[in-house]
């Protein structure tokens, strides 16, 4: 296999669809639209829980593998506590409305809305776990 360095995942999908590469790791949202309509098809999925039935998880071939897709709001340091506590229970409206929960799951993610401290103690978390990994393997950038 040979490692093609796409911009993101967007012109990752587009090298799958028009097979310029053969596979790519990536998918959820972008990918969702794509495999319902039978242009892709997916393999497995990297977290820890089946979404259908007939979608293995790599974790079920190699125990312990788990690689989740994640997205955060985020804003700039210093903005003011009144500003971050609005935004948070506006998302969290947002996530809790049935519909739009509903088109989280449609494309294949769960909706959650964590407090803004849990999201920053996950932030940590996977800043630990993939700097260990990265140590592990001597990876550099170049």
């Amino acid at each position: 296999m040979i490692h093609v360095a796409y911009k993101g995942t967007g012109p990752a999908m587009v090298g799958v669809l028009t097979g310029e590469t053969a596979i790519t790791f990536g998918g959820g949202p972008g990918a969702a639209p794509h495999i319902k309509a039978k242009r892709l098809r997916a393999l497995a999925t990297t977290g820890t829980k089946r979404r259908t039935p007939d979608l293995p998880t790599i974790s079920e071939t190699l125990p312990g593998y788990s690689i989740n897709q994640w997205y955060g709001v985020l804003a700039p340091a210093g903005t003011p506590p009144a500003v971050l506590d609005r935004l948070h229970k506006e998302i969290v409206r947002a996530v809790a409305n049935p519909k739009v929960a509903q088109q989280f799951t449609n494309l294949g993610a769960d909706p959650v809305s964590n407090k803004p401290e849990e999201l920053q103690a996950f932030i940590k978390s996977e800043i630990d776990k993939w700097g260990k990994v990265i140590r592990a393997a001597n990876i550099e950038v170049k």
